[in-house]
């Protein structure tokens, strides 16, 4: 496996962080989701999101092909874990004070650049939005202010169109084995 997969699977993790960190402090808060993506280059996926409320996450994306991908945060650990479905293998990334000032940056950032898009009802959620143009991506972020994280967001680049549209949300804390390494997977 390459050395830039893993940095991949960081940034996108990041990105995905940052855009919830938009709507709520997306460690801190126990819940889990899970969203209908459609992607103009990626296809159609569903990815579901969990957070212990405890500085543990993941995010997990299933492709209409059926691939799974798995990203675990660990910031009481400072670390970022990727499970490769495929080879039953599990990658460990350590995180350093400056990727963790840098996910807090991307959030800040966002926040600081976003212009107000008012407020509707998104699929009985009553939500508030927001633009966002940095570095040649387009995002619109709607934030339900009945459950504190993202209901639907568009993005746009030139990687194409990207929508995620919230399918179902729980404000329960999840089982704490999904932060763990799934047994029968080895370590690389």
């Amino acid at each position: 496996m390459s050395n830039l997969m893993p940095k991949i699977m960081a940034c996108l993790f990041t990105v995905s962080i940052a855009l919830d960190a938009m709507a709520a402090n997306y460690i801190t808060k126990a819940y889990q989701a899970v969203y209908d993506e459609t992607s103009s280059s990626l296809g159609n996926s569903v990815r579901s999101y969990a957070s212990d409320g405890k500085g543990h996450g993941r995010s997990e994306v299933t492709s209409a092909k059926g691939r799974k991908t798995v990203a675990i945060l660990d910031l009481p650990n400072n670390q970022l874990t990727i499970l490769m479905d495929e080879t039953k293998s599990a990658m460990t990334i350590p995180l350093s004070q400056e990727d963790l000032v840098k996910m807090g940056e991307c959030a800040g950032q966002m926040k600081a650049k976003g212009i107000a898009l008012g407020a509707k009802v998104i699929d009985g959620h009553p939500c508030h939005g927001w633009h966002y143009n940095l570095d040649g991506i387009s995002q619109d972020l709607w934030i339900g202010d009945d459950i504190g994280i993202r209901v639907y967001s568009k993005v746009q680049g030139k990687f194409g169109t990207q929508e995620a549209h919230l399918r179902s949300y729980s404000g329960k804390a999840p089982d704490p084995s999904l932060f763990l390494v799934p047994a029968g997977y080895h370590k690389q």
